[in-house]
């Protein structure tokens, strides 16, 4: 079994009819602007869609499985904010496509916001580390205030 591709992005859509993948508004950075922020908020709920699409199948050599998934959000300095597991079904298809969705982003500063992805491997009983895929999260400058204009009056 193998993961053919993923992608982060913002959507993700399925057509009904032909059952194709239509991935919208891919991601590869995140600006964010906190002006108003707490001083003393150490993290911050960033109201965000993303969609961590992939598409795994097996070989005609391997006997059909079910294969256990996991994906985990991990922020800069290794923090874990996300952790969603999921089963694909190659017993009874040749390819799967999983679609792990995110609706915020705790920030926790700026840097590196990792999606590792994950099988189990039921032979060793242990995750396995199949690949990362990851965004750049920066913060942008605070917002510059206009200095008000004082007219002085002639005499």
């Amino acid at each position: 079994m193998k993961q053919t591709w993923s992608i982060l992005c913002g959507r993700a859509v399925v057509d009904k009819e032909t059952n194709l993948l239509s991935l919208i508004d891919l991601i590869e950075q995140i600006h964010i602007s906190l002006d108003g922020k707490p001083e003393d908020a150490s993290v911050v709920i960033i109201p965000i869609q993303i969609v961590l699409a992939s598409l795994w199948e097996r070989d005609e050599k391997e006997p059909p499985a079910m294969l256990r998934l996991r994906v985990t959000g991990i922020a800069p300095e290794n923090k874990v904010f996300f952790e969603s597991d999921q089963e694909a079904d190659l017993l009874n298809h040749k390819r799967f496509r999983c679609l792990f969705q995110v609706k915020q982003l705790p920030f926790m500063g700026s840097g590196k916001y990792e999606f590792a992805t994950d099988v189990f491997d039921t032979e060793a009983n242990e995750w396995q580390r199949v690949s990362s895929n990851a965004v750049e999260v920066v913060e942008n400058p605070p917002a510059k205030k206009k200095a008000s204009k004082k007219l002085a009056k002639k005499k």
